[in-house]
């Protein structure tokens, strides 16, 4: 299995990725809270850069571009 995204409206969303790195950008028009369980999370806005790790929590405001960049943890 190369991805899994599962979404129930308005509550949760569900991503697992085995590629060695999977690269989303685009805008966020909403709040997101993210709970790392595994992999390593790259996020790039317009005002920072940081990495997520596994057991991190992250809430990231609406209305702004982003780069994200998710790799397997042995990847």
């Amino acid at each position: 299995m190369k991805q899994s995204t599962d979404i129930v409206p308005g509550s949760i969303v569900y991503s697992m990725v085995t590629e060695k790195e999977r690269v989303w950008d685009g805008f966020l028009s909403e709040n997101i809270l993210v709970l790392q369980i595994s992999g390593i999370m790259d996020v790039e806005t317009s005002t920072e850069k940081f990495s997520t790790w596994p057991g991190d929590m992250l809430l990231t405001r609406k209305h702004q571009l982003a780069k994200i960049t998710k790799m397997p943890y042995n990847g």
